[in-house]
């Protein structure tokens, strides 16, 4: 496996588990006490946009042509998350775009 790919990976597994933070909750709303997870969870997504916000611009700077897919990543990310208000999607389905356009563009 080469370099970027093991990128993406990681990325996708910090998109999934992004996403199971805020669906486990759910789940088990009957068995524990939500009310300080619910507190961590309100100030994460500013992290988490925050974060995916330097990286994606740190991590194009190994080449120019990497700087229109980060920069259509994010705003696949904000589109989907005002559509839908759902942080956790938003940014599963820019992980996904992002690695479909890598797969189309590989030597970006």
């Amino acid at each position: 496996m080469n370099e970027k790919m093991i990128h993406l990976l990681v990325i996708g597994m910090v998109a999934v588990s992004t996403y199971l933070m805020r669906f486990l909750p759910i789940v088990f709303r009957n068995r524990i006490k939500l009310d300080k997870f619910a507190e961590f969870l309100s100030n994460s997504s500013i992290a988490i946009i925050s974060a995916l916000f330097i990286t994606s611009f740190m991590s194009s700077t190994t080449g120019f042509l990497d700087l229109p897919v980060a920069i259509f990543t994010l705003c696949s990310v904000f589109i989907f998350y005002k559509l839908w208000r759902n942080l956790g999607l938003s940014i599963l389905i820019g992980v996904l775009i992002h690695f479909l356009l890598s797969l189309i563009f590989p030597n970006l």
